[in-house]
């Protein structure tokens, strides 16, 4: 995602509905390889047979935690995307009111601005380690 649609609302909240739509989509998929999977093991016994349900439950597990990731990244950008429209709305009502004298016009532009910054930082922060936990393989405690 670039910065540009990091700054909208809208992209950010179609990519959270997208990302939110294929972990629910990857939840079902693990859903029935669980479920063949253990439909195979059934009257099939051996070596083979432990090895096969020993990766499907490591594949499972790191799909199950992948949704996982997948949900917390799309939870994030919807709530930036919301922090987005708010900010906008907040910067529309400094405009419309002409009664704010300059200081206080001023003092509120920093407190949205700072608002919107600190809001895209953490998102940045969340987004990164998603990413690295995803890369890694390793699933967040």
């Amino acid at each position: 995602m670039t910065t540009d649609q990091l700054d909208d609302p809208v992209s950010c909240s179609a990519l959270a509905g997208s990302l939110r739509r294929h972990a629910a989509a990857l939840r079902a998929a693990v859903r029935e390889v669980e479920a063949a999977s253990q439909a195979a093991a059934d009257g099939w016994p051996g070596r083979v047979s432990v090895q096969h349900r020993r990766t499907a439950g490591d594949l499972a597990t790191r799909a199950w935690e992948l949704a996982g990731a997948m949900d917390r990244a799309g939870l994030a950008l919807a709530t930036h995307a919301a922090d987005l429209a708010q900010v906008r709305t907040d910067r529309a009502g400094l405009v419309a009111n002409p009664a704010l004298g300059d200081e206080e016009r001023a003092e509120r532009e920093r407190s949205i601005d700072t608002r919107a910054a600190r809001r895209a930082v953490e998102l940045e922060v969340l987004l990164a380690g998603v990413t690295a936990e995803i890369g890694a393989g390793q699933p967040r405690a």
